[in-house]
């Protein structure tokens, strides 16, 4: 990826873009496009303004290691003019989204306007991925349409530069590729467990479903938990399935069992790259253990659109029942949700 951070801020600009294309019902402007639809070439504190109905929403991307007051008050100033010129019934949402988080004074000056802010640095699709679910979330919509959309922009590493050790039987890489299958064993019981293409589609664009995952550049698993939590875990306003909040407590307690075989994968890769080629080309797994509690899995699947409460006709408690697979489970507990894992 170039280092340039103009020509980032362009990447990322562009994965936005052909991100919010993906959903059909939006109409999306660029900085161009909303100058000449305004008819007003002074319109450029804006990269991105996407309308749905009544409702609007403006962005501006960073990709740079340091956000300037003069940058923020140029967004909320072209914020505030294109505004006025929308219809005063309309809901209009702002949204902050960049490498670096803002400086203190620019982070007051955004949330006194009551901007959505989004932070990530780990890497341009990450942020913009991060991005589109904010605007989905704005929109009220289903973000993986414009999710699966944003793929890897990085290039791969040219391996003809490299000389790999084709013929390399040593222990060190034994026992390296043992790690690797183990952790491509449960990368598979994952995608078993998973019943929507869609959902599949979405997982893939994070975690690779192919033994030779460490072509990838880097696995960021919680930023995975973090990016899939949305569009799994329902809350009062927000009704899911069962079945969808089960995928995501199945994921929170892979992350124990991924955060071992990654410190395992981590600890043998940095010592063989200091003398194999070969390893210099694998991929670098990122996961920190993220249990799932009984509590917390009871207290957020009562919210699931197929999780119903019936009161036996006896002395007994309530009966709590949750259908999930089309199977009714009384008083389902955390540890009876989990098959194949």
């Amino acid at each position: 990826m170039n280092s340039n951070p103009v020509e980032c801020g362009r990447t990322l600009e562009d994965i936005v873009h052909l991100a919010s294309l993906k959903i059909p019902t939006i109409k999306s402007y660029r900085e161009y496009d909303i100058r000449n639809h305004f008819e007003d070439p002074s319109l450029n504190g804006v990269d991105h303004w996407l309308k749905l109905g009544n409702k609007h929403i403006l962005i501006q991307d960073k990709w740079r290691e340091t956000t300037s007051q003069p940058e923020v008050s140029q967004f909320l100033q072209c914020t505030q003019r294109i505004s006025s010129r929308l219809p005063k019934e309309d809901t209009i949402y702002l949204i902050w989204c960049s490498k670096k988080e803002p400086t203190s004074f620019s982070l007051a000056m955004l949330l006194e306007k009551s901007v959505n802010i989004v932070i990530c640095g780990t890497t341009i699709e990450n942020l913009a991925r991060l991005c589109m679910l904010q605007v989905c979330d704005c929109f009220q919509i289903d973000p993986i349409p414009s999710l699966v959309e944003i793929r890897s922009f990085q290039k791969s590493i040219d391996r003809s530069k490299l000389i790999i050790d084709m013929y390399d039987d040593s222990q060190d890489r034994r026992d390296l590729n043992t790690t690797i299958h183990k952790i491509h064993t449960l990368f598979s019981t994952i995608y078993e467990s998973i019943s929507s293409e869609e959902l599949k589609s979405f997982v893939s664009s994070f975690i690779p479903n192919s033994s030779d995952f460490t072509k990838y550049a880097k696995i960021d698993f919680n930023f995975f938990l973090k990016s899939l939590k949305p569009l799994c875990v329902p809350t009062k306003t927000k009704n899911f399935s069962s079945e969808l909040y089960v995928f995501y407590a199945k994921m929170r307690r892979i992350s124990i069992q991924l955060t071992i075989l990654a410190n395992e994968y981590e600890t043998k890769r940095k010592a063989f790259s200091k003398k194999s080629s070969w390893a210099k080309t694998l991929c670098l797994i990122k996961c920190i253990p993220e249990p799932i509690s009984e509590v917390e899995y009871n207290s957020t699947i009562v919210h699931c659109s197929d999780y119903y409460i019936s009161v036996e006709k006896s002395d007994s408690d309530t009966t709590r029942v949750v259908s999930i697979a089309g199977s009714k489970i009384v008083n389902p507990l955390l540890e009876n949700s989990f098959s194949k894992i």
